[in-house]
């Protein structure tokens, strides 16, 4: 489904909304955009403003609008960034005034000996050349997920330098933290911890303007000079950093790619679709890859084993179709609970449907005691054994199954592996926890 002006005045035009991470605009008959705002389920943040109590200035907003667009992002983090650039670049009217009538959130640095990452209201905005300003944002709380996230994973100071270093030092939050840097004597090493600390903020910089990449690739080169220097501690510290980085970027889009191809998020899942079926064309007969079930266990201790089914079709997820198992057979078995959710599967072909690809959360103990049931239904699926997000690929040979492994990270269709199969896994923990509540309120 690609990217369009949906004309809010029709009926079921909700349906056309997808239940993803994005930013909406909501958009006059003349075609001005009226406000911008982002959420991380699209459909029921839309759908909200049109079945909830509206303030009056909300619901004159609605009444003003004809159309919402849409654009799709990888990540919360990514919906942040690109909202305020479209606040900036669109300035919609209902965006001016915020709550209590306060002005929007920037985030600041400053320009001193020691620059310092810090919010400030637009009022506050002072126009010179020295200090740098990124935003708006429309909360507080986004505004401060922008800096508590980026601090996890390059630290920098809020503060002017004092009398001791301050407590964010102690965890790793402020580090080097400027109050020492100034209490060091020894030139050299006082020189070296500034030139880090001034690295810091520049990579601070980069990630606000959206240029993520060499930001990644400068962590992974100190990361390499740390190690070949026998730095060890520091090095297990920045790795640390670093997973955490690639974690929530998820290969970071530059907000201006978004801006330029509304439908960029659709091209980048066309993309690794594409991939992957090229990828298991190598082992497998397989003509189209449109839905893709992923299945996954959870219990703890083998107590309320729970299964779960999501469903994706052209690379976005459709919860309508997703399902849940309760295992009835002997519990603390995973591969035995997945052939029995797996066999629950294969009876509701006709009246579920058939998908192209199936992906089981587990490696081979999993895939070899569902290999029979799968391969006789003649539908192409592989595992993905999480500690190493390794492929697991059932091949027949003679008379005999060889397990191959795939390492995907780096692959064009590595993300939506692990999207699909995060999304399994997320599913099935939200019914085991709704089984439990159950339990301890009966």
């Amino acid at each position: 489904m690609k990217n369009k002006l949906i004309d809010i005045t029709k009926d079921n035009f909700i349906e056309k909304i997808p239940p993803e991470n994005g930013v909406y605009k909501f958009i006059d008959k003349n075609k001005n955009v009226l406000y911008v705002g982002k959420s991380v389920n699209l459909k029921s943040r839309i759908s909200s403003y049109f079945t909830s109590k509206l303030l009056p200035k909300t619901k004159k907003m609605i009444s003003d609008s004809k159309y919402i667009f849409f654009i799709i992002t990888k990540n919360e983090f990514e919906s942040l960034i690109l909202e305020a650039e479209l606040i900036k670049k669109e300035k919609p009217k209902y965006n001016v005034v915020q709550k209590d009538d306060k002005s929007p959130l920037y985030i600041k640095i400053t320009e001193e000996e020691f620059p310092r990452v810090i919010l400030c209201r637009k009022t506050e905005i002072k126009r010179d050349k020295k200090t740098s300003y990124f935003g708006p944002y429309l909360s507080s709380r986004d505004a401060k997920n922008v800096i508590r996230t980026i601090r996890r994973f390059i630290p920098f100071s809020d503060h002017k330098p004092e009398r001791k270093p301050c407590f964010y030092y102690q965890i790793g939050l402020c580090n080097p933290c400027p109050s020492l840097i100034k209490k060091i004597t020894n030139q050299k090493i006082k020189n070296h911890l500034k030139s880090t600390y001034l690295k810091n903020i520049n990579k601070v910089k980069n990630i606000l303007k959206g240029n993520i990449l060499p930001v990644k690739k400068k962590l992974e080169k100190e990361l390499k000079t740390l190690i070949e220097e026998e730095k060890y501690e520091e090095a297990k510290e920045l790795s640390k950093r670093l997973d955490f980085f690639e974690r929530v970027i998820q290969k970071k889009t530059d907000p201006q790619e978004y801006l330029e191809n509304p439908n960029l998020i659709f091209d980048i899942r066309r993309e690794e679709i594409k991939s992957l079926k090229n990828f298991l064309k190598k082992y497998y007969k397989i003509r189209k890859i449109k839905r893709i079930e992923c299945f996954d266990i959870s219990h703890i201790s083998g107590s309320n084993v729970v299964g779960s089914m999501v469903a994706f079709v052209d690379g976005d997820k459709k919860p309508s179709l997703y399902r849940k198992f309760k295992i009835k057979k002997p519990k603390n078995n995973d591969p035995a609970s997945m052939r029995e959710i797996i066999q629950r599967r294969l009876n509701h072909l006709t009246d579920w449907g058939t998908p192209d690809l199936i992906i089981i959360d587990g490696g081979r103990p999993q895939l070899s005691n569902i290999f029979d049931l799968l391969s006789e239904s003649q539908i192409p699926f592989v595992g993905i054994a999480k500690k190493e997000e390794e492929l697991i690929l059932p091949v027949l040979g003679k008379n005999k199954v060889r397990f191959l492994r795939k390492k995907i990270k780096g692959e064009n269709f590595g993300n939506l592996i692990i999207r699909i199969r995060d999304e399994s896994h997320r599913f099935a923990q939200k019914y085991y926890h709704l089984l439990q509540t159950k339990i301890k309120s009966a």
